[in-house]
């Protein structure tokens, strides 16, 4: 498939926005107020010319995942107490809701001194609060401690979108929404792994990338322009970031809708600022126009039904089956598109692609779903020991698993049954081995005449001249009991080693493992499974596998395993 990706750098919309400023101001002897702004997704996505902008209606329909994202651009609603508080809360209005009618508006979460994100979620007043798996702790009027259960939590809107108002009307205008002026913090999200909470101080000018104008009407509403692009971040002393080292990947076939989504985009490599900033995305549909003039359709999306970050997974995009996304008639969706992520302090970032079959899900015809791997893998994750892991990474772990449980007792589709696979699998080498105190005893002889050699084993230290006595044994070797082709990726299941630090695997398009040569460390000794992507399709594969451990900080290699060939589909 024909992909690009490139950086937005015309400024064409600024002057339409100045122009207007500068009128207003030399007709009237007036100024404008520059902040920050509270958006609903209607609010937003109406004036930027998108299917359905206006639209509000909510649907009663469930998508793949149980959730109810099929409407237009109300407000997103979830019930499940994993990663869409925190994720929601890095650039987006967030408010948590119990069961005792109680609300909290959630700004950020405190980090340890290690900078990872604690239970401690900070509101938008200033209080704390505490969460953990949906009981919420918190402090009464009183100062009473009081707990709660949560009911669910709505994601309205973009928390940080920087306005142009005009000073007569800033005071009626801060009466209906929350602002925040130049000089006063802009703070959100949990920081775990390539995600990173944040704070920073408003600086919003006439040059802020994405800056709305305000206009009051007669009513004492108020409506937004279209959003400008500017060369300010609208952050104090921060200039506009140019995301670099982001790797785009747009899905085929069955990786495509685990979440109800006919078309995804996964956006990985230097990824994390982009996602802690990320606050909403447009697609712009030409159809069969090569030179992306001439737009057929364009969308907006919302966070959580249509865009998401993941703390090692990178950005997932995507266009959802839904009121405020339908592919016009004469259509089929293959044909050129471009994506533009909007981000707080960004640069727009935007990329192009030529979507194909293999690349659109309107309707999904496979009846058939595998689970076998997924069995397989949660069997596996059942016999880990939570005692062996740090508290954090087995956190982390249980999410996943959880999950994992969950969509194969009751699988929706191929995709969401990829998807759970692939998030266990991460959780899985991702686990932190508990640190404990060790005593190293080396033999006290070693009988040089009677030390067998091993020709096969390679250990990669630096050799001190004076100590030539004592034999580094290799750690046992191990093999690869099961290999599972895809279109651009090969799954690798092997067995498991004792006290090992963990294994290396090779891929190579020759036998001697110097064509396309792939090296892959699995920091993790319990790991048995791997999934190698990137690849390319109907390509023959050779893989091995080796285990390594630790030795005086180096690294000592058992013998490579038996070379396997595997070809991708």
């Amino acid at each position: 498939m024909a992909l690009t990706v490139s950086q937005v750098t015309t400024f064409a919309e600024t002057d339409s926005i100045l122009n207007g400023i500068s009128s207003y101001a030399a007709e009237n002897n007036g100024t404008y107020k520059y902040v920050y702004a509270g958006l609903t997704w209607s609010e937003y996505w109406k004036s930027e010319g998108v299917y359905e902008a206006e639209n509000v209606q909510s649907s009663d329909e469930q998508d793949s995942k149980g959730e109810y994202d099929k409407g237009a651009f109300d407000a997103v609603s979830r019930a499940t107490t994993n990663h869409g508080i925190h994720r929601g809360s890095f650039q987006c209005s967030t408010t948590i809701y119990d069961e005792d009618g109680n609300t909290y508006n959630v700004s950020y979460w405190q980090s340890d001194d290690k900078g990872k994100g604690t239970s401690s979620c900070v509101l938008t007043d200033g209080s704390v609060i505490n969460f953990v798996k949906g009981t919420i702790t918190y402090k009464d009027e009183a100062g009473n401690e009081k707990t709660a259960k949560m009911k669910d939590y709505v994601v309205a809107g973009i928390k940080y979108v920087p306005v142009a108002v005009k000073a007569d009307d800033y005071d009626a205008f801060k009466e209906q929404y929350i602002t925040i002026e130049n000089g006063e913090k802009l703070a959100g999200g949990y920081s775990e792994n390539n995600l990173k909470s944040f704070e920073e101080t408003a600086n919003v000018t006439l040059n802020t990338n994405g800056l709305k104008l305000v206009t009051k009407n007669e009513d004492g509403s108020f409506t937004f322009g279209k959003r400008q692009t500017g060369t300010d971040s609208g952050i104090l002393d921060k200039e506009l970031v140019k995301d670099e080292g982001v790797t785009v990947n747009v899905l085929e076939n069955d990786d495509i809708g685990a979440y109800g989504e006919f078309m995804r985009v996964d956006l990985k490599g230097n990824y994390g600022e982009l996602g802690a900033n990320m606050q909403t995305v447009k697609w712009t549909y030409y159809g069969n126009d090569a030179s992306y003039e001439i737009p057929v359709i364009s969308y907006g999306t919302k966070f959580a039904a249509d865009n998401w970050m993941h703390k090692v997974n990178g950005i997932q995009l995507a266009l959802t089956d839904s009121i405020r996304c339908q592919i016009p008639k004469g259509y089929d969706g293959t044909g050129y598109w471009k994506v533009t992520v909007y981000a707080l302090g960004h640069e727009d970032y935007e990329f192009t692609f030529n979507a194909t079959s293999a690349n659109v899900k309107l309707s999904d015809d496979d009846t058939t779903v595998d689970t076998t791997e997924l069995a397989k893998l949660v069997a596996e994750a059942a016999k880990l020991n939570e005692k062996d892991y740090t508290q954090a990474s087995w956190k982390v772990f249980t999410e996943e698993f959880d999950e994992a449980k969950a969509e194969l007792a009751n699988p929706q589709n191929q995709a969401t049954v990829n998807e759970a696979i692939a998030h266990l699998t991460a959780a899985m080498n991702s686990l932190e081995k508990v640190k404990v105190d060790e005593t190293t005893t080396n033999p006290a002889t070693t009988n040089p005449s009677t030390t067998q050699k091993q020709p096969e084993s390679k250990t990669e230290t630096t050799t001190n001249p004076q100590n030539t006595t004592a034999v580094v044994s290799a750690p046992k070797a191990t093999k690869i009991s099961k290999t599972i082709a895809k279109k651009k990726s090969i799954t690798l299941k092997w067995k498991v080693v004792k006290n090992v630090k963990g294994y290396e695997i090779q891929v190579a398009t020759d036998k001697k493992f110097k064509k396309n040569k792939k090296t892959i460390s699995v920091n993790k000794q319990k790991a048995t499974i791997y999934i190698v992507k990137k690849l390319k399709a109907k390509k023959t594969y050779n893989v091995r596998i080796r285990t390594y451990k630790i030795v005086d900080g180096n690294k000592v290699y058992s013998a490579w395993s038996k070379t396997k060939s595997v070809k991708t589909k």
